[in-house]
């Protein structure tokens, strides 16, 4: 068998392609299919965040859902199109058994948007904005929510993945100092903690401390005062 350092690169990676690894239980050598690879890292909380899944029940009347499934208006549709949903109806226990309701409310808050995606096919996608989260019954949440992106469509037992992102989010700031300080307070709304580069009034880079106070404020502190600028990415 040759060394894999001396096999040719895949010029084109799809779906379909397999890689080989280990089995973390039997500890044998198995192939995986990058699909699957893919939806499995889709719903990893560790890996990418706030992301969560829901399993789609369209057979469900909305009031039964159970924990981790999730339904639309549309859902006697044999294809549930991500344009026609208006309303969606979700058990507020998620499928890592938490609750989601808190959450999702942020989410309306903060004029957040919701991104969905199906699993198997993450170019199937639908955008919301909420209007509205209301208890349906006591275990199941309803969103009324407008569309803003979309493509595609869901089908029964489709995972649905779930994430927030702030449509009113910049990618960087710039903090102008006018008045001479030996510690900037600097409220930037980027939902991060950026890298700062601050720089004085002669356009000369100065070292500074740099306190996290939140993902949105942050104190830069000096040897001495001093006015000019920071530069938040």
């Amino acid at each position: 068998m040759a060394r894999i350092s001396k096999y040719k690169f895949d010029e084109k990676v799809t779906s379909e392609d397999y890689v080989i690894g280990s089995d973390g239980y039997t500890k044998k050598t198995r192939n995986y299919k990058m699909s699957d690879i893919v939806e499995f890292l889709g719903t990893q909380d560790p890996v990418l965040g706030d992301k969560f899944a829901y399993v789609y029940n369209r057979t469900a009347q909305p009031g039964d859902l159970k924990q981790g499934e999730i339904s639309f208006n549309n859902r006697l549709e044999p294809n549930s199109y991500f344009k026609d949903v208006v309303s969606i109806y979700l058990n507020r226990i998620n499928i890592y058994g938490l609750d989601v309701y808190e959450y999702l409310t942020k989410i309306k808050e903060y004029d957040a948007v919701l991104n969905l995606n199906v699993g198997s096919s993450p170019i199937y996608t639908g955008v919301f904005v909420i209007q509205s989260v209301k208890l349906y019954s006591k275990d199941v949440i309803i969103l009324d929510v407008d569309m803003r992106l979309e493509n595609g469509f869901m089908n029964n037992n489709d995972k649905i993945l779930i994430s927030s992102s702030y449509k009113t989010l910049a990618s960087n700031y710039t903090h102008n100092q006018l008045t001479a300080s030996a510690s900037w307070i600097v409220t930037h709304d980027l939902n991060k903690k950026p890298s700062v580069t601050v720089v004085d009034d002669g356009n000369n880079v100065v070292f500074a401390d740099v306190q996290y106070i939140n993902e949105n404020t942050l104190i830069i502190t000096f040897t001495g005062a001093i006015s000019g600028k920071a530069y938040l990415n």
